[in-house]
């Protein structure tokens, strides 16, 4: 929770001026061009903002971003997910399974 928080600070911080901004970082973060970002690029970008996540860690925050699990985030994900300023408007209709998710996002980061 702790570093998705930073991370989720830093890109906030990135994009305050506004929708110009935060496509311009999703075109950053989506280095083919292909309208999503994938794994690979995801970790490029938690690269390149200075996190030094593990592998299990960054899969679980892509997994969390990624909820129509295509294997991309695409802009809508992006932007619902990864710049919403907390968690709470999340749908009931899938809470069980995000709370699943979140849990497992949670484990990767307290090391179990």
């Amino acid at each position: 929770q702790e570093m998705e928080q930073m991370m989720r600070d830093k890109l906030q911080q990135r994009t305050k001026t506004g929708p110009f901004q935060l496509r311009k970082t999703f075109k950053y973060f989506d280095r083919d061009g292909s309208g999503g970002i994938d794994f690979s690029e995801f970790q490029r970008a938690m690269e390149l903002m200075g996190f030094a996540f593990t592998d299990i860690q960054q899969l679980a925050l892509f997994a969390r971003y990624d909820e129509s699990c295509s294997g991309e985030v695409d802009y809508s994900e992006f932007v619902e997910k990864v710049m919403e300023s907390d968690f709470s408007s999340l749908s009931s209709s899938s809470a069980g399974s995000k709370r699943a998710l979140s849990t497992l996002v949670s484990s990767a980061f307290d090391g179990g």
